[in-house]
């Protein structure tokens, strides 16, 4: 990373370079000196396709880095909102979370973007836009808000996991077990439980062993009992997508294929 980003430095009339990067990059890249050296001379780095942790995020700025939180995706040609605020011509609005009929005006709930970024569908025809009002909107797969004039992200609409009627969000729970600081790494998904319906469990990478005992219970002192997983599997690595993602799919069969619950177990 630190050759690539002195070379695009060296390409640019006035030596200047923004990076963008997904929050597993930016995780690896801080740990590498040379790297943290390249990143803090670069103009900004841009961060997204995935929630970032706030120890994440704090950890970079601490380092020196010109962080920027970028959110979108391929069918908005990448980042339109930058740090929560739209780009110009970019308009931000919220639906019911099953989509309905489009945005309605609510302060939260499933957002929609609008604007001339917005893709005008898909090849195969499938119906990803709606023109309303005269403008294309799309329905991303993320609940936010408006919070002091910038868009908050909730997490996606599949992120909720409800468990013994409890409305649990994963992205939550990851936040709190990446909090604790007993872990380095981790993704939180739903399993199937004939009795609460969902289990909320937790993929993590820990390099100087697990206490699965300690971690829930820092879990459930930070955000209640009831939220903190009940399933914890530690990995050497997390699998992940060639576009740098956590392969969440992966993650699920993994843990339900090794379920204990209330127990952690470990997986080379």
């Amino acid at each position: 990373m630190a050759r690539a980003v002195g070379e695009a430095a060296r390409r640019d009339p006035h030596g200047r370079v923004h990076v963008s990067l997904v929050p597993t990059q930016l995780a690896d890249a801080l740990a590498d000196d040379a790297a943290v050296g390249a990143l803090t001379g670069a103009a900004s780095v841009l961060v997204g396709g995935a929630t970032t942790p706030a120890p994440l995020v704090a950890a970079s700025r601490d380092a020196g880095l010109t962080l920027r939180l970028s959110y979108g995706m391929s069918e908005t040609c990448g980042g339109c909102v930058h740090d929560g605020l739209p780009l110009p011509g970019v308009r931000v609005a919220f639906g019911p979370p099953d989509g309905g009929d489009g945005p309605d005006g609510r302060p939260g709930g499933r957002v929609w973007l609008s604007g001339p970024m917005v893709m005008s569908d898909y090849l195969d025809g499938e119906t990803g836009v709606r023109v309303l009002g005269g403008g294309r909107w799309l329905a991303t797969s993320d609940l936010g808000s408006m919070s002091g004039g910038r868009l908050a992200v909730d997490g996606r609409v599949d992120d909720v996991i409800v468990s013994g009627g409890l409305k649990i969000s994963a992205p939550a729970v990851a936040e709190a077990v990446l909090g604790t600081g007993l872990v380095s790494r981790c993704v939180v998904v739903g399993l199937d439980d004939e009795r609460w319906g969902r289990l909320v469990a937790a993929a993590v990478v820990a390099p100087g062993g697990l206490d699965a005992a300690g971690l829930r219970d820092a879990v459930g002192r930070a955000i209640g009992r009831e939220r903190a997983p009940r399933v914890i599997g530690r990995f050497d690595e997390l699998p992940m997508l060639a576009s740098g993602k956590p392969d969440r799919a992966a993650i699920r069969a993994l843990l339900s294929g090794a379920r204990v619950d209330g127990t952690a177990w470990e997986r080379g």
